[in-house]
């Protein structure tokens, strides 16, 4: 066995590759564990993290290109777009529960929940209905 080996163009002691060194999990590279750009289950180099991956605007996942869903310029892991997609509909699941938006200085208040039948399920009618109450 050799005493030494490269990293990055740089002739390095064995133990010193064993101790300070990791390997790329896509292409096999041996890079500086702190030139790592995956996470704590994914090593990656620069090359494959700029080319294959990217992180989710919303929480910073770690996500494959292949895996990420895009809007509006972002990119975002499925949960975080699924919750993105569901703050910008008109119409929400059942469950669904908005931020609230709290106006005045009192200890109380109150909200109103508008339930619609018949025209509910259709997003443009909900858009209209949306922009008249408010």
């Amino acid at each position: 066995m050799q005493p030494y080996g490269e990293v990055n163009g740089e002739i390095v002691c064995n133990d010193c590759i064993e101790r300070y060194t990791s390997t790329c999990d896509r292409c096999g590279e041996t890079i500086w564990t702190d030139d790592s750009y995956g996470d704590e289950y994914t090593t990656l180099c620069r090359h494959c993290y700029e080319n294959h991956y990217t992180r989710c605007s919303c929480c910073d996942a770690l996500v494959h290109e292949d895996d990420a869903y895009h809007l509006d310029g972002y990119d975002y892991c499925s949960e975080c777009y699924h919750d993105e997609v569901d703050k910008n509909r008109s119409i929400h699941d059942y469950g669904y529960k908005p931020e609230p938006i709290f106006c005045g200085d009192s200890s109380r208040y109150f909200g109103v929940e508008l339930e619609i039948y018949g025209a509910g399920k259709d997003s443009d009618n909900a858009v209209d209905l949306l922009i008249h109450l408010i």
